[in-house]
């Protein structure tokens, strides 16, 4: 990400969506800026192989989902501050937040100011499932 370039990080499954995120947040650091992202669900057919090994373990699925977080440098942390967050109103994720519910909020909130403000009000377990889930 380093010169205002771009990268793409595919994540399976909850423990690899958890290391992306942090990924992420070390690179804002590194970078000491604000690192932009949106994420993609993309689900993709197994190969044979794979359904084979998943008819024996009892796995009936076809389809290998990822999410793939597109994420790049948008500028340093002083601008980003600048922008004037404090009139927004923030929406709080929990582990039983409707995910339907949230995005409708979420949408009309983008789209009357530009921007909105998510943040999650659970922790991380072992393995980072729990806040994962939540995201």
């Amino acid at each position: 990400l380093s010169d205002g370039g771009s990268a793409t990080i595919v994540a399976q499954g909850p423990a690899s969506a958890a290391n992306a995120l942090r990924a992420l947040a070390r690179a804002s650091r590194v970078e000491h800026g604000a690192i932009e992202f949106h994420v993609t669900w993309e689900e993709k057919p197994k190969s044979a192989e794979a359904v084979a090994t998943d008819a024996v373990s009892g796995s009936s699925s076809s389809v290998v989902s990822t999410l793939r977080f597109h994420a790049e440098v948008v500028g340093k942390y002083d601008a980003f501050r600048a922008v004037g967050w404090s009139h927004l109103k923030e929406y709080l994720v929990g582990n039983s937040t409707e995910v339907a519910a949230l995005s409708r909020a979420m949408a009309n909130e983008q789209r009357k100011r530009g921007r909105c403000v998510v943040k999650t009000i659970s922790s991380f377990n072992e393995s980072g499932d729990g806040r994962v889930a939540t995201m």
